[in-house]
């Protein structure tokens, strides 16, 4: 994996990513690769990642996860990140309304069933 998307995966939960990116930047050869062993133990301390185990995809905004109708916490990694809810135009292409077409339990016959 590379620094800079090590580096992503890392911003949620610590909060010095943009200063070691300039540390990175700014060194040459075994600088480089002492960053970046620095961070794969960060990166297992942190997201108790396990590369054998879990896949962790980057989290999204949290401004994206905002919505009117909260659902539920986006998890990352393992604790809080940020609350998930639906805005009111974004109903429609989230959930599904089903139901029976012909008799239900009660014995009542549904509109349009033969």
């Amino acid at each position: 994996m590379k620094t800079d998307e090590k580096l992503r995966k890392l911003k949620p939960c610590f909060n010095k990513t943009d200063l070691m990116w300039l540390f990175w930047l700014a060194s040459e050869g075994e600088e480089r690769d002492e960053v970046d062993e620095l961070l794969d133990i960060m990166m297992n301390s942190e997201l108790s990642k396990d590369y054998s185990k879990a896949i962790f995809l980057e989290p999204p905004n949290p401004k994206t996860c905002f919505g009117d109708y909260h659902f539920g916490n986006v998890i990352y990694p393992g604790k809080p990140y940020c609350t998930f809810g639906l805005r009111e135009n974004e109903w429609i292409k989230h959930v599904l309304i089903t139901g029976m077409s012909e008799v239900d339990p009660i014995g009542w016959t549904v509109m349009g069933s033969d």
